[in-house]
């Protein structure tokens, strides 16, 4: 997923402004033996930087984000497994509005109810991954194993570099990018079998422009005009 034409959401925590940053995102990559071992080393580490830099231009809310870099034979083609824990909606919601700066926070925050339960399900808790629970207040550290995250990548089926150089092979810096993405919080729980919490991104769902929809559906989709 790229994210150029996402604005930077306090609450879903880490997007773009439209003037240089005078804070930034840093997404420090720590490396499995599997990479720093493996015959293609210099391109893996090569392309996560790639992937690293891409996410990072985008971002520009002051966190450390750590992640470990794995590569498994086993994973399908890429997968993170990322820390997190829910919150009660109530406590999000005030850190959410105690971060709003600016006119397109304000906006976006008009259109979300103050309410003690989310207006998606109707449910007291959210869940947050780890970096986007620091940023936000609720948490002060990082996974039990040091990292926000390890991300876990199949290179026997990846280019590393672009433009690639096998037809059948996936690209092994957007699968990175998505990966990534899915460690800051850009992931939804309401397709998940489980009677799992929303997430901050369902809460940014819009049919148009500042047209905001709660459908658990497909039809709404990411605002990228908003910054919260």
């Amino acid at each position: 997923m790229k994210w150029s034409a996402f604005v930077r959401l306090v609450g879903i925590a880490l997007f773009l402004d439209l003037v240089a940053p005078a804070r930034a995102v840093t997404i420090q990559p720590f490396y499995d033996g599997s990479i720093t071992n493996n015959t293609n080393s210099a391109a893996i580490i090569a392309a996560v930087n790639v992937a690293i830099q891409n996410v990072q231009s985008n971002l520009t809310d002051n966190l450390l984000v750590k992640i470990q870099f794995v590569a498994d034979e086993n994973v399908g083609l890429g997968q993170s497994s990322t820390w997190g824990t829910s919150y009660t909606y109530a406590d999000y919601l005030t850190a959410l509005r105690a971060r709003a700066i600016g006119t397109n926070d304000s906006l976006a925050l008009s259109k979300i109810p103050n309410s003690a339960n989310d207006p998606v399900l109707g449910a007291s808790m959210i869940y947050l991954t780890q970096p986007l629970a620091r940023l936000m207040g609720l948490e002060p550290g990082y996974g039990p194993d040091g990292y926000d995250s390890t991300v876990s990548c199949n290179m026997s089926l990846m280019n590393f570099a672009r433009p690639p150089a096998d037809p059948n092979k996936y690209d092994l810096i957007g699968t990175l990018e998505h990966e990534i993405n899915e460690v800051l919080g850009f992931t939804s729980n309401l397709k998940s079998s489980s009677a799992s919490p929303v997430t901050p991104i369902d809460l940014f769902r819009y049919t148009t422009n500042l047209a905001r929809t709660y459908t658990t559906n497909e039809i709404g989709r990411a605002s990228c005009r908003e910054r919260v």
